[in-house]
């Protein structure tokens, strides 16, 4: 059973993966990032709900295989909402 802490400290580790995007946000969105995790603990992205093709690729190359601090179970769906902006 994931506790609060352990999906904190996920989405926390997520959101330094994205920290700089490379692209302009002409508005402040939210996307919501469904993902899992391999047997080695790499984080797959499974959908990104946006429709804007920076934002997907970005998310995408950024996170696909990484691997963090204490990942989530195996085959499991997890779903956060993430804000993408420019800086």
């Amino acid at each position: 059973e994931d506790t609060e802490e352990s999906k904190k400290l996920m989405r926390t580790q997520i959101v330094e993966l994205l920290d700089s995007p490379n692209f302009v946000v002409e508005n402040e969105m939210t996307v919501d990032i469904t993902f899992t995790f391999s047997s080695q603990g790499e984080l797959i992205v499974l959908s990104v709900d946006s429709n804007n093709s920076d934002v997907l690729s970005y998310i995408r190359k950024n996170l696909n295989y990484k691997i963090i601090e204490n990942p989530g179970e195996r085959d499991k769906l997890y779903t956060i909402p993430l804000k993408v902006k420019s800086a």
